[in-house]
């Protein structure tokens, strides 16, 4: 059964860029993204985001967000992260 993940990686651990599409809404806290071109932003409690694959993402504190991204690719994503952060 897929595990819920627990936490995105913090700055210092950030994942290779993601080959998926994401879509949702921060509820709570904030989350930095990097895309592919080197822009950087950061996506706070009330902004709805939709990056595109080839971005990365980190988080300095914690955070709540809705997802609305396609569920398999979204399920390995956690997978992965999971396994990196040895959760």
């Amino acid at each position: 059964m897929k595990q819920p993940m627990t936490q995105l990686p913090t700055r210092a651990s950030r994942p290779a860029a993601s080959a998926s599409r994401h879509r949702g809404t921060v509820l709570k806290g904030s989350i930095h993204v990097r895309y592919a071109d080197g822009r950087e932003e950061v996506v706070r409690a009330g902004d709805v985001y939709h990056w595109p694959p080839g971005h990365t993402v980190w988080v300095d504190e914690d955070y709540e967000a809705v997802e609305f991204s396609p569920s398999g690719p979204m399920c390995d994503l956690i997978d992965h992260l999971n396994s990196k952060l040895g959760n």
